[in-house]
């Protein structure tokens, strides 16, 4: 018996130090993993009240040696892993950003916000526009009259292009492109359960723009949500210049992110959480990217701003400088 008590006990600790980087052995995308990778911020309380309640527990079982050495080496790794969740957090950033001050030549600021159908109105989301003045604003959840309406009650001249794959706001995506990058034209984004949104330079000079919204992984839906990201994060390394951003249901800790060759545009805000907007930046999850190639672009700047008209997603903005 006391045997099998350490190899559980062990396979408790390999479980908790597994939780720092799943996607190592292939499981940052298998559920129930891919939920909790996502909340690093709640495992990491999660792991640290663990961690101190089977000390404590451990110290109170002092007599009977072999189950209170046991739960002292577990509480003492979750003790351990919660540190890791935090570091990470960390080290990703939690600051919302800082001013940009004045951009340098060839920058461009990319917007992404989720606006939840217009739930909360859009006048908060227009005077925010107004008041950035970005080059690409990416909206998600946003028809496409919602996306006319934005684009004329801002200053900036903006292209607007949208796409729809059904009757419900949430299957509406948006994307505006200032008149000042020059003329673009809408192409054929990869197929998502929610419309996607590519607008290519008429020129060819510019970046490649995206606006996307792949499904989110709940039941049933999670090979979509696999097959959707592997889609849109394999352009970064199959389409010059590309750019994509929007609300995108998955972190840098999901291999579909971690993997590939697209650059995350979180400059020291990479740990503050964007979605939902009613929780703690620390205990949200940071799901909404602004994704880049790294050949032609590298980010400068980020801020995550607070979600405009009630909206239930931080808005996100990135700005990016040509690479080298």
């Amino acid at each position: 018996m006391k045997v099998l008590g350490w190899v559980v006990t062990a396979a408790v600790v390999v479980v908790g130090v597994l939780t720092l980087d799943p996607a190592i052995v292939g499981l940052s995308t298998v559920t129930p993993v891919l939920q909790g990778i996502a909340l690093r911020g709640l495992l990491a309380v999660g792991a640290l009240a663990l961690g101190v309640t089977t000390v404590l527990v451990s110290l109170l079982l002092r007599r009977t040696e072999g189950r209170g050495r046991r739960l002292l080496v577990v509480g003492l790794a979750a003790l351990v892993v919660g540190v890791g969740h935090i570091g990470v957090v960390l080290e990703r950033g939690t600051a919302p950003g800082t001013a940009f001050g004045v951009a340098p030549d060839g920058a461009i600021d990319v917007l992404t916000v989720n606006t939840l159908g217009g739930a909360g109105g859009l006048d908060g989301l227009s005077a925010l526009i107004d008041e950035l003045a970005p080059d690409v604003v990416a909206l998600q959840e946003t028809p496409a009259e919602d996306a006319e309406r934005i684009a004329a009650q801002v200053g900036p001249a903006y292209q607007v292009f949208t796409a729809t794959t059904g009757p419900q706001p949430v299957q509406a995506t948006a994307l505006l492109v200032s008149t000042d990058l020059g003329a673009y034209r809408q192409t054929d984004a990869p197929a998502t359960t929610f419309g996607g949104v590519w607008a290519r330079p008429v020129e060819g000079v510019g970046p490649e723009l995206l606006s996307v919204h792949p499904v989110p992984p709940v039941p049933g839906d999670v090979p979509t949500w696999r097959s959707e990201l592997a889609a849109l994060t394999g352009l970064c390394a199959r389409v010059e210049g590309v750019v994509l951003a929007g609300d995108f249901n998955a972190t840098v800790d999901h291999a579909p992110l971690r993997d590939s060759t697209c650059l995350d545009g979180a400059v020291g805000t990479g740990g503050h959480g964007t979605w939902p907007s009613t929780r703690s930046p620390l205990l949200g999850t940071p799901i909404d990217h602004v994704l880049m190639d790294p050949d032609v672009w590298q980010p400068i700047a980020s801020r995550v701003l607070e979600a405009p008209d009630g909206g239930d997603h931080r808005a996100v903005l990135v700005r990016i400088a040509p690479a080298g």
